[in-house]
């Protein structure tokens, strides 16, 4: 048989259009998708988005100051005002602080509460051109977990979108225990079943 012809390459995709001045802009991104320069490493929980987080081990040092251990690329697409967000979670009050920041300059960051996920946002508003830049994040103190990044030009926009996320978070871990509920309560079906 003679071989098929290569399909026909389809249209190029359009760029994605830059924002319109005064449109909102979120970026989200995953810190276990950055570069580990040193300190940090990933774990999972299921309760992270996408099931995976960073944290530095029990034996780090505690940091009194940023120092750049994990390099995340994001592309800004237009000029502004930018507020940077991180979604962590401190085990314990010697565990729970970090260094997040924008090309270098960071922010320490502290959770209110311990031993859940929670959103925090950065002290301060960052003026950003469009086009390449880098969140970094160092280790404040041992253990703490950093699940997501938001980068936003929306001041407003943190808290609302912090609960879409939280909320999509929550029904994707009561989907799972449903499941687990399920497969469960049909192991224990056949096992009377044959009592």
């Amino acid at each position: 048989p003679a071989p098929e012809p290569a399909p026909a390459p389809g249209p190029a995709p359009a760029p994605s259009p830059s924002p319109l001045p005064g449109e909102a802009v979120s970026l989200y991104l995953e810190a276990e998708a950055g570069t580990i320069v040193s300190a940090f490493q990933a774990g999972s929980d299921p309760l992270a988005s996408g099931g995976a987080y960073l944290a530095t081990s029990a034996k780090t040092k505690e940091a009194a100051n940023g120092a750049t251990e994990v390099r995340v690329p994001v592309t800004i697409p237009s000029d502004g005002s930018y507020y940077l967000w991180a979604r962590i979670l401190g085990p314990a009050d010697d565990q729970d602080a970090v260094y997040v920041g924008l090309d270098g300059s960071f922010d320490r960051m502290f959770p209110k509460q311990l031993n859940a996920y929670e959103w925090v946002k950065g002290k301060k508003a960052q003026q950003l051109a469009a086009g390449a830049h880098e969140i970094t994040l160092g280790h404040g103190e041992p253990q703490l977990r950093v699940d997501v990044l938001l980068v936003t030009n929306d001041p407003s926009h943190g808290e609302r979108a912090m609960e879409t996320l939280d909320g999509d978070l929550d029904r994707r871990v009561l989907r799972c225990a449903g499941d687990v509920l399920a497969r469960d309560g049909r192991q224990l079906a056949r096992a009377l079943e044959g009592a």
